[in-house]
């Protein structure tokens, strides 16, 4: 217990970690199906990524969005799941923005 209270000192919440690295991690299973002709390869570097972030997003907005959304204490752990899949999709939408400013700066002007 003595780790947990150390993480839980500095504000990191092992259960939040925990359920948004588990919603990272099936949203980057859920959005590259196997590879065929034309698509990429997942790789276990990418999806371990997509996990971290979802951990560290649902670590510090699981309590933010649980108060928002305003249901029951006893679903916080899910929320902390739906908040890292969600994560991943914003970063992803993020990292495409920008992408397509770098290649057209024009754009959107």
């Amino acid at each position: 217990m003595l780790i947990i209270d150390a993480l839980q000192t500095i504000g990191v919440y092992p259960e939040h970690v925990a359920a948004g690295w588990a919603g990272g991690v099936v949203y980057a299973l859920a959005q590259h199906p196997p590879p065929t002709a034309g698509r990429r390869r997942v790789t276990i570097g990418g999806i371990l990524l997509s996990g971290v972030v979802g951990g560290v997003t649902a670590n510090y907005l699981s309590d933010v969005a649980h108060d928002w959304i305003g249901i029951k204490s006893l679903t916080l752990d899910g929320t902390s799941f739906i908040v890292g899949v969600c994560a991943e999709g914003v970063i992803e939408f993020i990292h495409r923005f920008v992408e397509r400013r770098l290649d057209d700066p024009t754009r959107g002007r």
